[in-house]
C-alpha cells in the first residue's frame, strides 16, 4: 500500500481513465453484457468514491456519513451485477434443468466469462477512480472494512428485529421447529401462581439491570454538548441508582409474594385490598412477561452490538462519532429496502419458473422488505470479505506499493481480457484489452514518480511524453501479436477448437505482456 504522497499527475489519471473506458466499451461490444456492466460500474465507482472520501479525512463525521451510505450501495450493486451477469449469460436454466445438447464445459465457460468480465470491469473502474490519489493509503482499506462491519451489524440487528416481529415464520414453514415449547411456556405462561410470581420477579430484575447497563454502555454523555454533559451525567447516575434499587426491590418482592402465596396470606391480602388483585393479575399476565422478555432481548442486543463496535472502533469516542453516520447509512438502507420491496415481484418473474413457487413462499413468509434487508446483509458480508482480504494482501506485500490504483485497474482489465481469450477466442479484443491495461498501469506508475520528483508542471510534461511512447509501443505490440496469432491459427488444423484457442491466445497474450512491460 502507498503512503501519503503527492499522488499522480492529472494527465496520467486522465490517460488511465480513458484506457479503462475504451477497454470497457470493447468488452461490452465483444461479450454483449448489458445491465450487469452498469451495476458493476456503479459498484466500483461508489467504492472508489468511498475510498477517496475515507482517505481525505477519516475523522470527519460528514465524510463518514457519506461513506456509510456509499458502502451498502457498492455492496448491493456489486453482488447484483454478478447475479445479473449470470442471468444474461443464458446458461442458468440449461445448467440447472437441462434441455440442450451443448457441452456443459462450454456453458460453464460462458457463465464464468460473463461473471469474470463483469467483475473485471468493476475492478477497473475502481482502480481508475482512485488513481488520482495514488491508491488507498495504509489503513484506509482496514477502516473501510471496519465501517462495513459496523453497518453490517446494524443492518443485521434491524433484520433480526423484523424477523422477530414475524415470529410465526417457523410455524408456517416445513423447517424443523426449535425446542422452545417448554421453555417458552415456563417463561411466558407458567402453570402455578408461585412459579409465575418468581418468573415475573426474575424477568423484571434482569430487565432493570440490563437497562442500567445500556445507559452505561451507550455513549450518551459523549454525544451531548459540553454544556449539558454534567447535568446529563447526574441524571444518568441517578437513573442507574434507581434501577439498581428497583432490581433488588423487585426480586425481594417476588420472594415475599411466593411465600405469601404458599402460606395463604396472599388470598387474605387480596380480600382486604381489592386493587392488589389487579396488580397481581397484571404482573403474571403473559403479555407483561412478553414485554419484559422483549426488553431483555433488545437491551442485550444493544450491549453486544456496542461492545463489538467498540472493539472495531478502538474507543468510546469513536462509537460516539460513528453513531450519527451509521444511523444515516442504516436509515438509507431501510428506506431503499422499502422502495425496492415493490420490485420484488418483477425480480421473481425473471427467475426460472421451476423455482418461483418456493421463492414466492419465502418472500411471503419473510416479507419483501425482509428479503431486501437480508440481501443487503449478504452483500455487505461479501464486501467486507473482499476488503479484509485486500487488507491482508497489503500487509503481507502482495498489493503494489506504488501506483496502486493503476495496478488494480490494469489487473481488472487483464483478467477480463484473458477470460475473453479463453472462452470467446477473440484475439484482437484480447490484445487490445491487455494493451490498454498496460497503458493504464504504466501511465499511473510513471505519473506518480514524475509528480513526486519533478512537481506538477515538470511531471505533466514528462508524463505526456512517456504516455505517447507507451501508446506507440502498445499499438506496435498489438500489431505484432495479432500478426503472429493469425499466422499460427492459419497453419492450425483445428481452428474452431476451444483447446486451440487456449493454447494460442493465452501464450500470445503473456508474450505480449512481457514484451511491453520489459
Amino acid at each position: 500500500m502507498t503512503d501519503d504522497g503527492s499522488g499522480t499527475t492529472r494527465v496520467a489519471s486522465v490517460i488511465t481513465a480513458t484506457a479503462v473506458l475504451i477497454a470497457v466499451i470493447l468488452f461490452i461490444y465483444q461479450v454483449g453484457v448489458g445491465n450487469s456492466v452498469v451495476l458493476s460500474i456503479l459498484s466500483g465507482g461508489t467504492l472508489g468514491i468511498a475510498t477517496i472520501t475515507q482517505q481525505q479525512n477519516p475523522d470527519s463525521t460528514v465524510l463518514m456519513g457519506v461513506t456509510t451510505v456509499l458502502l451498502p450501495v457498492s455492496a448491493a450493486c456489486g453482488v447484483a451485477s454478478l447475479g445479473v451477469a449470470a442471468v444474461e449469460s443464458d446458461t442458468l436454466p440449461v445448467l440447472f434443468f437441462g434441455g440442450t445438447e451443448q457441452p456443459v464445459e462450454r456453458l460453464l465457460g460462458r457463465l464464468i466469462m460473463y461473471i469474470g468480465v463483469t467483475l473485471g470491469i468493476g475492478t477497473g473502474i475502481y482502480g481508475a477512480i482512485i488513481t488520482p490519489r495514488d491508491g488507498p493509503t495504509d489503513g484506509v482499506l482496514l477502516n473501510l472494512w471496519k465501517q462495513t462491519a459496523v453497518i453490517e451489524l446494524s443492518v443485521g440487528a434491524v433484520t433480526t428485529v423484523l424477523l422477530l416481529l414475524r415470529f410465526n415464520l417457523l410455524s408456517e414453514t416445513s423447517l424443523l421447529m426449535l425446542p422452545l415449547g417448554a421453555v417458552g411456556e415456563l417463561l411466558i405462561d407458567p402453570s402455578s401462581l408461585s412459579v409465575g410470581l418468581f418468573i415475573t420477579g426474575f424477568e423484571t430484575t434482569i430487565a432493570a439491570f440490563l437497562i442500567g447497563e445500556v445507559t452505561q454502555t451507550v455513549p450518551i454523555v459523549e454525544v451531548a454538548s459540553r454544556a449539558r454533559r454534567d447535568r446529563l451525567q447526574t441524571i444518568l447516575t441517578r437513573s442507574q441508582t434507581i434501577l439498581s434499587q428497583f432490581a433488588v426491590f423487585s426480586i425481594g418482592l417476588s420472594l415475599l409474594s411466593i411465600v405469601a402465596a404458599q402460606t395463604g396470606w396472599l388470598t387474605s391480602l387480596i380480600r382486604r385490598i381489592p386493587p392488589l388483585a389487579l396488580l397481581i393479575e397484571l404482573s403474571v399476565s403473559p403479555g407483561f412477561r412478553v414485554f419484559l422478555i422483549a426488553i431483555i432481548c433488545i437491551c442485550s442486543s444493544i450491549i453486544i452490538l456496542i461492545y463489538i463496535i467498540q472493539q472495531l472502533s478502538g474507543n468510546i469516542m469513536s462509537i460516539a462519532q460513528s453513531i450519527a453516520p451509521v444511523s444515516i447509512g442504516v436509515g438509507v438502507v431501510i428506506t431503499v429496502a422499502l422502495i425496492l420491496s415493490a420490485e420484488i415481484q418483477s425480480v421473481l418473474s425473471a427467475l426460472p419458473s421451476a423455482i418461483q413457487p418456493q421463492i414466492a413462499e419465502y418472500i411471503q413468509l419473510i416479507s419483501p422488505v425482509g428479503i431486501v434487508l437480508i440481501y443487503v446483509e449478504i452483500a455487505l458480508f461479501a464486501l467486507g470479505a473482499v476488503l479484509f482480504g485486500s487488507t491482508i494482501l497489503g500487509l503481507i506485500g502482495y498489493l503494489p506499493s506504488h501506483a496502486t490504483g493503476g495496478a488494480i485497474a490494469g489487473t481488472g482489465l487483464i483478467g477480463s481480457s484473458l477470460l475473453i481469450g479463453i472462452f470467446d477466442q477473440a484475439p484482437l479484443i484480447v490484445f487490445s484489452g491487455v494493451a490498454l491495461a498496460i497503458i493504464a498501469w504504466d501511465s499511473s506508475s510513471h505519473g506518480v514518480t514524475a509528480q513526486s520528483e519533478l512537481g506538477t508542471r515538470g511531471g505533466t510534461r514528462v508524463t505526456i511524453l512517456h504516455s505517447l511512447n507507451t501508446i506507440a509501443v502498445a499499438l506496435l505490440g498489438v500489431g505484432i501479436a495479432w500478426g503472429l496469432q493469425s499466422t499460427v491459427v492459419g497453419l492450425s488444423v483445428s481452428q474452431e477448437s476451444a483447446l486451440t484457442g487456449v493454447l494460442l491466445v493465452v501464450p500470445a497474450v503473456l508474450i505480449f505482456l512481457t514484451i511491453l512491460r520489459g
